[in-house]
């Protein structure tokens, strides 16, 4: 599923001669003679994400640059490398580890919202991911032994779900005259 390559020419170019997020996914595409299509195959990033990351329209958020990651290399090492490339290049910094002026500096960016701009993107796509979840609701599964269905906060005891099952039913049975 990987690409073929098992080395990563990023190594050879480093993240300093990158000049954005973009950029490095595109260079990773292309060297990989992939294209938007497959590499979504590959990550499991949505084309037109994909198309918007390498455009450096979007930050992604740290759970999209895992998926990519995951994607991109399989060794858990290079993948590691090729996360924290990623991280540093879409803004996202290390907790400092060394003197208290790192840290009050590193503070101080949090405190301006400087740290904060992934959290938005992070916070848009679950609320999409959340109302997808909530319209695509497979009925099929009150025909499972003991579903599990609430309204209105309370389980649907067993008279309720067998007058739901049978509710169902009869919407089959209308699909199938028309």
């Amino acid at each position: 599923m990987h690409p073929s390559h098992t080395r990563w020419s990023f190594f050879i170019h480093p993240v300093s001669k990158l000049k954005t997020f973009g950029d490095y996914l595109k260079k990773y595409r292309l060297e990989n003679d992939l294209n938007i299509s497959e590499f979504h195959r590959l990550t499991g990033v949505s084309q037109p994400y994909l198309s918007l990351l390498e455009a450096s329209e979007k930050v992604p958020s740290k759970k999209i640059i895992e998926k990519l990651s995951h994607g991109m290399a399989e060794n858990p090492l290079v993948r590691a490398a090729i996360e924290a490339e990623m991280l540093e290049l879409a803004g996202y910094k290390p907790l400092p580890k060394k003197s208290n002026q790192q840290t009050k500096d590193y503070l101080k960016e949090i405190e301006e919202g400087r740290l904060i701009r992934g959290f938005e993107e992070e916070i848009r796509e679950l609320s999409i991911e959340l109302s997808n979840l909530k319209s695509k609701i497979n009925l099929n599964y009150i025909f499972e032994e003991n579903p599990n269905f609430q309204l209105d906060g309370t389980y649907l005891n067993k008279k309720e779900l067998i007058a739901l099952k049978y509710f169902l039913l009869g919407l089959r049975a209308i699909r199938e005259d028309t």
